[in-house]
């Protein structure tokens, strides 16, 4: 690919990381072959924690990584189903830092159960972790396949929406 001009690839797969075994697999080869280009792709946390992983990443030219941290406050992870912890959340934003690769995470504003306490949470969290780059985006419930707007959730949550609108925000 570095032959053909290719210096850069971002990798949209959500479950790039996913399974370990295979993300193993990707950096010993890129690593074996010498291929010069750096990439970025989009990690979970959880796969993450283990400083070693993100090292050999790092080694194979990865540059930066997107998490979906998404909350601050457990209880607000817990409602998203996030199966994922904040301590991972910090470690891998840990571990990213001592590799040298950038981290940019994404926090969800508004998710069903947030308040002021679990606000300042994600504020904290933010501020001590200390990513690279974060984005905050508020819920919405435009996408009306999600699984948080399944008959259970809606219920549980109190969330309606109206079909067929041009809003961003449905609710």
């Amino acid at each position: 690919y570095a032959a053909q001009g290719v210096r850069y690839v971002t990798c949209l797969d959500s479950l790039f990381t996913m399974p370990k075994r295979r993300l193993v697999a990707l950096c010993d080869a890129l690593i074996a072959r010498q291929i010069d280009i750096r990439w970025i792709c989009y990690a979970r946390a959880d796969d993450l924690t283990d400083l070693e992983t993100v090292a050999l990443m790092k080694r194979a030219g990865c540059h930066q990584v997107q998490i979906g941290i998404e909350s601050g406050s457990q209880q607000q992870l817990d409602h998203m189903n996030k199966r994922c912890t904040v301590d991972a959340n910090r470690k891998a934003l840990a571990n990213c830092r001592a590799a040298g690769v950038t981290s940019l995470v994404t926090v969800i504003v508004g998710f069903p159960g947030e308040t002021a306490e679990t606000l300042e949470a994600t504020a904290r969290f933010l501020e001590e972790a200390g990513p690279d780059f974060y984005y905050a985006a508020p819920f919405n419930t435009r996408v009306e396949e999600v699984p948080i707007l399944s008959p259970e959730s809606r219920q549980r949550f109190g969330l309606v929406t109206v079909g067929g609108t041009r809003s961003s925000a449905p609710y």
